[in-house]
């Protein structure tokens, strides 16, 4: 993989993941039934902190309140 990707492997990955992985994903999640209509809804996070914000989006709207 470092030779094919050399000029970008030590680089951090686009913040929705890596196209390919995205792909790959929405396509076994189809093969099992899932709904995934392509893998732009795919979003591949390397850990439990970077997946908090988009989901706290989709979860929270922005008239939504989150205190007393």
């Amino acid at each position: 993989m470092l030779r094919e990707h050399a000029s970008t492997a030590p680089q951090y990955g686009p913040t929705e993941g890596v196209t390919r992985t995205r792909e790959a994903a929405a396509v076994r999640a189809t093969e099992t039934g899932r709904a995934v209509a392509a893998e732009k809804n795919v979003l591949i996070s390397s850990g439990s902190q970077q997946a908090l914000s988009p989901v706290a989006r989709v979860v929270l709207l922005v008239r939504d309140t989150t205190g007393p």
